[in-house]
């Protein structure tokens, strides 16, 4: 998925994803190698609880 993501996504782009721990956790390790940038944010959802966010970048590189 984060291929088809990666493809699609125009460079210095953002997507947002909310997803379980651990699927979050996968993706934070992967997406440095697809030269995104992350950042986790904590979110308060409907039942008072907080949700892990990530809000990654795709970062503009060239090839020299």
């Amino acid at each position: 998925m984060l291929i088809i993501v990666c493809q699609i996504l125009n460079i210095q782009g953002f997507v947002i994803i909310r997803d379980e721990n651990h699927t979050l956790s996968r993706i934070i390790d992967l997406a440095p190698k697809f030269l995104w940038d992350v950042t986790v944010h904590m979110l308060e959802n409907e039942e008072s609880r907080t949700d892990q966010v990530l809000f990654c970048r795709k970062k503009f590189w060239a090839i020299v």
